[in-house]
């Protein structure tokens, strides 16, 4: 059995990263499997890229260029990302398509595949498996809806777009998508519970069989480790404690990075005599004025590369905070748990798959800033139990394994192309 994984990037941003976990996860279970990705940022055998020359990597840049252009022209981008879906590049002849026996998407936005370059993989008439990372798969061009329930019937006055009425972009987009999907032979796979509940209720996508299975991890290479040790190696004190916040930038607004500054002030008014033993750990890219309006001092990382470091820095915090207003199930909460770190998010979206209430983590009354300082707190006071600690990292280990997630991965594809296996 032969598998080919479609996605912008290989190993850059939590999409990509979550999708080579399932392709090694699928080869370490005897599945062939391999990336096609628009651009290759690692050096893994597993990972082709699309664009093959200094001409292909000009036509790869143009096409996301452009589609970055025009976001920014027609949408509103403190509404989150849209994208338009009608710049791609057909890949339809790649061999590697050619030879697979089912084809899984994965986040092909960016300029990567168009609805119409999308029509043309269709028309290969194998098995198409796509992985769900976010909405845009049936939305009108939304990644994340927000409060809007247009996708739940026909989308129209997309509160994401510049200029919204009735027949905008995002309504062309779903019209276009529904005669799409029409006669495709397309399963889908979402990484949580409330995403396959969303893709469900879509009028899109409800037709559709829909199956959930997490992402992976690598419980090797994010484990526990000696927090002292850890923590004098990063120049951190011993007998601090941490709050760590990681996204690709604080600016997007959905990771909730303003919740966390109003948590953080509700904490130092609330609790002064913790004024001096609080230090925040911030991993990604966060600007100067941001920074300031945390009221306690701030140890920022910057976006690491070194997977080490990374996983360092999750062993030397006490607590993981993903402030999120809306995520679907997050690589980072993986990744702090297996490190045996506990974490305190809103009870939203992918969260309950990881996190067990007062276990190993707290999960938060959305989106109540007290109770939110309150999950902060009950972590900071108890998050050093072993219990505690253990009980984080067993149910990586028991729930989110690369051999877990290859195997259930197998099966699926296995019932595609033998439906009475």
């Amino acid at each position: 059995m032969k598998i080919i994984h479609i996605n912008n990037f290989d190993i850059k941003g939590g999409a990509a990263q979550a999708c080579f976990r399932i392709s090694e996860s699928l080869n370490e279970v005897g599945i062939s499997s391999n990336m096609l990705v628009q651009k290759k940022f690692g050096s893994s055998k597993m990972v082709a890229s699309i664009a093959k020359s200094p001409v292909g990597n000009l036509l790869t840049n143009i096409r996301s260029n452009l589609d970055t252009v025009q976001m920014h022209l027609f949408s509103d981008r403190t509404q989150g990302k849209f994208s338009f879906g009608n710049i791609g590049v057909n890949i339809s002849r790649n061999k590697l398509l050619r030879k697979a026996d089912i084809i899984n998407f994965h986040w092909i936005n960016n300029g990567l595949l168009s609805l119409s370059t999308i029509k043309n993989i269709f028309a290969l008439k194998k098995p198409i498996v796509w992985t769900l990372h976010d909405m845009w798969a049936f939305t009108g061009g939304c990644h994340y809806n927000g409060f809007c329930l247009g996708y739940l019937e026909s989308c129209g006055n997309c509160p994401a777009l510049s200029h919204p009425q009735t027949e905008d972009a995002s309504n062309k987009i779903w019209k276009s998508k529904k005669e799409l999907y029409k006669e495709a032979n397309l399963t889908i796979v979402t990484c949580s519970n409330w995403l396959g509940a969303e893709a469900r209720k879509s009028s899109l996508l409800g037709p559709k069989s829909v199956h959930v299975i997490p992402n992976s991890i690598d419980t090797s290479i994010f484990k526990p480790e000696n927090q002292k040790n850890i923590r004098k190696k990063l120049g951190l004190s011993e007998n601090k404690l941490y709050i760590l916040f990681v996204a690709m930038t604080v600016k997007d607004k959905r990771k909730g990075f303003h919740v966390l500054i109003e948590t953080l002030n509700f904490i130092y008014n609330q609790s002064p005599q913790l004024r001096d033993n609080i230090e925040i750990l911030i991993l990604g890219r966060v600007e100067k004025e941001e920074e300031s309006k945390i009221p306690f001092k701030t140890n920022s990382f910057g976006r690491l590369k070194a997977v080490d470091t990374i996983v360092n820095i999750y062993n030397a915090t006490n607590v993981y905070t993903s402030p999120a207003l809306q995520e679907n199930l997050s690589n980072t909460v993986l990744e702090a748990l297996a490190c045996g770190t506990p974490v305190v998010a809103f009870n939203i979206g992918g969260m309950p798959d990881m996190i067990d209430h007062k276990k190993n983590g707290y999960l938060a009354e959305p989106y109540s800033i007290k109770d939110y300082a309150r999950g902060l707190l009950w972590v900071l006071q108890n998050g050093a139990i072993t219990e505690i600690k253990e009980t984080a990292r067993d149910k990586v280990v028991n729930c989110f394994t690369k051999k877990i997630i290859g195997m259930e991965y197998k099966e699926l594809y296995n019932n595609l192309l033998h439906p009475s296996f």
